[in-house]
């Protein structure tokens, strides 16, 4: 869990990083903005594979770099 309490990413937010975990090639289904335990293993994938803590904790910091990542390709 983060260090600091912070507000639950908005249902929508949640099917944009489905989104982009999925056009990343991390499959988590289907983006229905439920953070289910194929989403959750898609963020710790995603961790892992860049070396970030692999938590699989859904934050904002977290779909910001899902932003960056799938802007840069």
């Amino acid at each position: 869990m983060p260090a600091t309490e912070e507000r639950a990413l908005a249902r929508s937010e949640v099917i944009e990083m489905q989104e982009l975990l999925n056009q990343l090639g991390l499959d988590v289904s289907d983006a229905d903005g439920i953070l289910g335990s194929r989403t959750r293993e898609g963020v710790r994938q995603f961790q892992l594979q860049h070396d970030l803590p692999a938590d699989g904790y859904a934050s904002y910091e977290m779909l910001g770099t899902l932003r960056a990542m799938a802007a840069s390709r």
